[in-house]
């Protein structure tokens, strides 16, 4: 049995007595949502908090509506599996609902929640170690100290940010709502991450993530397509959220294409979507956008398979999604090798 560091657990039961434990804690507070991720983190030892602050009681946080002039909000502690019974997401975005069944097992979906997966810790060979493991290598940025043995060459930290809904919800053009003790803001999800593996999000200590709200538009139409060396349990090694509209005869109006699990946060291919925009799309023009995709993502060698082989699951997984939508056919893996 692993056991972890003492601490002083909380468990508030109004979002107002959250955001004032958190305002008061010198930002040594971890925030626990449904523990499938900080829990394990903690036993590993990477995560070592004075602090822990459990969301389970709020019941603000843990309500789903939707209307079509605001959309679809989801409170930051519905469980995966919540949405993904709930009718309004099976009915308008059921392209969530296959981002949420492709996430782990049914068992860890009945605590694993929306906030936590969009604030789901980074990953790295080097990093997710005992802590035997790590300081024998010299431990690295994101523990604290050292280098990052994945890119040595870089400053910055490459752990690589493996959430299965950010893709897809950026897609979507999703708003995320934070709160601290004393305000509120609003930012787009795509604005929320930060290209550096040891501090990927861009909330501060104080804040919590409330309301994830995904704007309705019957226009839109999205897919989700994920890669992994399982079909089950295992994080993504590629994935990709896309979400189009078009016009009459298979022309694009305009169209939203993000990478994920390549790098320390989702990447939004603008330039090259565009080149579908204002087109009739056919299978040649698909190709011609998933390859100058995949040429522009640079995996780490610091997690699972070959840096080669996920360049190329980023343009099989684009192909795919946007046959889905577009050409409404399957998909077809060949020629990529």
């Amino acid at each position: 049995m692993i056991r972890l560091n003492k601490f002083e657990f909380h468990s508030p039961t109004s979002l107002n007595d959250a955001v004032n434990i958190l305002s008061s804690s010198n930002g040594e507070t971890k925030i626990l949502a449904g523990g499938t991720d900080v829990l394990v983190g903690m036993k590993q030892g990477v995560l070592q908090p004075k602090h822990i602050l459990w969301l389970g009681k709020i019941k603000e946080l843990q309500k789903i509506s939707f209307s079509i002039k605001d959309g679809l909000k989801i409170g930051a502690m519905c469980t995966l599996a919540e949405i993904e019974q709930n009718e309004n997401v099976k009915k308008y975005f059921p392209s969530i609902i296959d981002a949420v069944k492709s996430i782990a097992s049914p068992q860890i979906r009945n605590s694993a929640t929306i906030g936590g997966n969009l604030c789901l810790n980074t990953r790295c060979f080097y990093y997710d170690q005992s802590d035997f493991w790590r300081t024998s290598l010299g431990n690295c940025l994101k523990y604290g100290d050292g280098i990052c043995h994945a890119a040595p060459e870089l400053s910055r930290c490459t752990a690589v940010f493996s959430s299965d809904l950010a893709p897809i919800l950026i897609a979507l053009n999703s708003v995320v709502e934070l709160q601290d003790a004393n305000s509120t803001r609003k930012i787009s999800l795509e604005q929320f991450y930060n290209d550096d593996g040891k501090n990927h999000v861009l909330f501060n200590a104080k804040e919590l993530l409330t309301t994830i709200t995904i704007p309705f538009n019957p226009e839109i139409k999205s897919a989700h397509q994920k890669m992994r060396m399982r079909n089950s349990i295992d994080f993504a090694i590629a994935n990709a959220g896309v979400a189009v509209s078009l016009r009459e005869k298979n022309v694009c109006n305009e169209v939203k294409i993000v990478v994920g699990a390549v790098s320390s946060k989702p990447i939004i291919a603008t330039e090259v979507s565009k080149k579908l925009e204002g087109k009739e799309i056919t299978e040649q023009l698909i190709q011609q956008v998933a390859i100058e995709i995949s040429s522009l993502i640079h995996p780490m060698p610091n997690v699972d398979s070959a840096v080669s082989y996920r360049k190329k699951m980023v343009r099989a997984l684009v192909e795919r999604a946007l046959r889905k939508l577009i050409m409404n056919t399957g998909s077809n893996f060949k020629n990529y090798f």
